[in-house]
């Protein structure tokens, strides 16, 4: 009876597959068998575990470790280490105990049935093992992912000299806020100022490109007079590089770019000398030697971006002009946008009427 009590256990619990040894395991089992044998198995080291650390724990973990059974031969060499480092791990995290010993039982005893590793907790809760163990099942994706994420909780708990302290979250990344329009028209008056024709041209196009295109410097000091076309839907910039994408000018910069290309070859640069060698740092070396109060390049593209956030823009357009892939941190511009009244917001909640859509 309790042999076949036994086997329904370990089918019921996915313990182990079926296998031809399977049989004369469940032989060997006797009511005197070691699983009724609490003395600490040679090799298990004292000072990690007794066996009976798991007592001391709330009633629900001691009742969930004493529930578990295995029918392996091997199985007195790791209970007490599987017991100890499933209680503690239980009381220190989530987990509930009845699925660590699930997962750790099998585990331990794959490590020491099939790998020889020596039973003690320094050499079984390694992450070469466990991702070894996890490599060796033929369970789901999902579920293999699950036990590996358990069996890496399990061993951070109770062998955590294998693991290096986890690296600290790197801060959430602070977006430059925009330029407001009375800064902006300060910026115009800037670009006026310069001292010769070449540095005015310089600041118009830097600021006509980023705060009304939402290019980067390298794409502002890459483009050609032949990437600007001109119609009568506006300007439209198709950009090469990294990011390849078309954009068009916000409205109030189109002259800007109009004069910059007008009169000029189709291979000269728009930005500055007409041939010249592209060197990553150029905006950043002509903001040095302009006038004093220059605007900062990240500001002037999140002003591109938060205009179109204010104006409605789909995201899907705004990604795609600014060769954006992903937004983390969208909550930061979304401040910077002009909140709308509440029966304004109602309409665009409300969506456009679908003619017929409910009719009879």
């Amino acid at each position: 009876m309790v042999i076949l009590e036994l086997a329904a256990l370990m089918v019921d619990m996915n313990d182990y597959r079926l296998t031809d040894n399977l049989a004369s395991d469940l032989t060997t089992l006797r009511t005197d068998s070691p699983l009724a044998d609490n003395s600490i198995p040679a090799g298990v080291p004292a000072s990690f575990s007794t066996g009976e650390y798991y007592l001391s724990c709330s009633p629900q973990i001691v009742a969930e470790v004493e529930h578990y059974r295995s029918a392996q031969k091997q199985w007195p060499k790791v209970r007490h280490i599987v017991r100890d480092a499933v209680a503690r791990t239980a009381e220190a995290r989530t987990l509930s105990a009845k699925t660590l010993m699930r997962i750790v039982g099998p585990f331990a005893l794959w490590c020491v049935t099939t790998r020889r590793i020596q039973p003690d907790p320094q050499h079984l809760f390694t992450q070469e093992t466990i991702d070894a163990y996890c490599l060796s099942l033929t369970l789901s994706a999902g579920t293999v992912a699950s036990y590996r994420s358990a069996l890496t909780t399990t061993a951070r708990t109770v062998n955590a000299l294998a693991y290096a302290p986890a690296p600290t979250p790197l801060p959430k990344r602070t977006v430059q806020p925009p330029y407001r329009e009375t800064e902006l028209d300060e910026y115009r008056a800037w670009a006026g100022a310069q001292r010769t024709e070449q540095l005015k041209q310089k600041a118009r196009v830097m600021i006509a490109l980023m705060a009304g295109a939402g290019l980067s410097p390298i794409e502002t000091t890459t483009l050609r007079v032949e990437d600007v076309g001109v119609d009568g839907d506006g300007v439209l910039l198709t950009v090469h590089g990294s990011k390849p994408r078309q954009v068009a000018v916000l409205h109030e910069w189109e002259q800007w770019v109009i004069e910059s290309v007008a009169e000029r070859e189709p291979s000269d640069f728009v930005w500055g000398a007409a041939q010249r060698r592209v060197r990553p740092n150029q905006i950043s070396e002509f903001i040095h030697a302009a006038t004093a109060g220059a605007p900062a390049s990240q500001r002037l593209r999140a002003t591109w971006i938060v205009t179109h956030l204010g104006l409605g823009t789909p995201l899907t357009v705004l990604f795609r002009a600014g060769g954006i892939a992903q937004l983390d941190n969208l909550d930061q511009y979304l401040v910077h946008v002009p909140t709308r009244s509440d029966p304004e917001s109602r309409t665009l909640l409300r969506g456009p009427r679908r003619v017929g859509l409910f009719a009879a």
